[in-house]
């Protein structure tokens, strides 16, 4: 405040800087929280990866929640893709009223998270799962294999045979949304696999 218009009194010169900053916010909150005439574009679907972006250590921070809520109290459409099962979605999006599908297990389906069913799904294809089934048998691995039958996903495996697929196993299974099933062949079973 050393240097003043005119040589304008300190405690002047003080109430005005401090008066015309005020009516700055409150012109600048005035302009933000009004709502003029907009046209919606109701045509644009916002897409954000959900493993990249949002995520630090398997969750969301309550701040991200509260205004993940507040864009979708809004009908904003934002849609989320991800690696992910259902089982892990769930514990994630717990304080979270998610209104759009949700692209989970890297494509292969579509998950509602309100209202846990899925509305489209993709398998495989027979000659894709024959050359990885060839090459898991060739490297002397197991693998386990997502499908989803009437609403429930399932994870089959013939068998596990290193401590890797063994904890693995361990962590998912006891997820109330994981149904693992043992096959001794899984050509038995007459179930698409996805």
């Amino acid at each position: 405040i050393s240097i003043r218009n005119g040589g304008m009194n300190v405690i002047l010169f003080a109430t005005n800087r401090v008066l015309s900053t005020l009516i700055g916010i409150g012109i600048s909150l005035l302009v933000n929280n009004i709502s003029l005439f907009r046209k919606k574009n109701k045509d644009i679907l916002f897409v954000s990866s959900l493993d990249n972006n949002f995520l630090s250590k398997d969750n969301i921070n309550p701040y991200l929640k509260y205004k993940l809520n507040s864009l979708y109290y809004k009908n904003m459409p934002l849609l989320f893709a991800t690696t992910r099962t259902p089982s892990s979605l769930n514990s994630i999006f717990d304080d979270v009223a998610v209104t759009y599908p949700t692209v989970i297990m890297n494509g292969a389906a579509i998950y509602h998270c309100d209202t846990e069913e899925y509305e489209d799904k993709s398998k495989i294809d027979d000659e894709a799962e024959k050359f990885i089934e060839e090459k898991l048998n060739n490297l002397d691995m197991s693998a386990f294999r997502y499908i989803i039958d009437d609403n429930m996903l399932h994870c089959l495996y013939t068998e596990i045979k290193n401590d890797a697929e063994r904890n693995y196993y361990n962590h998912r299974r006891k997820n109330k949304f994981n149904n693992f099933v043992r096959a001794s062949l899984l050509d038995e079973l007459d179930i698409s696999l996805y």
